[in-house]
């Protein structure tokens, strides 16, 4: 597997929750759609912005949108990116 290294190095799971929970209670009551900034996104993943877009434009990335020209992440895009990754870390560890 590719980047071995970097792919184990996203936040642990505790971690991620714990951010998460900041993210949806800093964003308005009333909607299930929390939307993060590549810094936001990249913070809660464990990554720099700069791999997070790289995995972005490569396709390897959470699900993004485009808002006036600018990328966003859903907060449960990322969360799914990331149990998907944790996912093939585990996997490739068993090998």
């Amino acid at each position: 597997m590719r980047h071995t290294k970097l792919f184990a190095q996203i936040n642990p799971p505790e971690l991620v929750e714990a951010k998460a929970q900041v993210f949806r209670a800093s964003k308005p009551a009333g909607g299930s759609l929390v939307i993060l900034t590549p810094k936001e996104a990249a913070d809660l993943i464990g990554v720099r912005p700069a791999l997070l877009g790289r995995w972005t434009r490569v396709g390897d990335g959470p699900a993004y949108f485009d808002v006036c020209g600018r990328v966003r992440y859903d907060l449960n895009d990322v969360l799914g990116h990331i149990h998907a990754r944790r996912a093939r870390i585990e996997r490739a560890a068993m090998k």
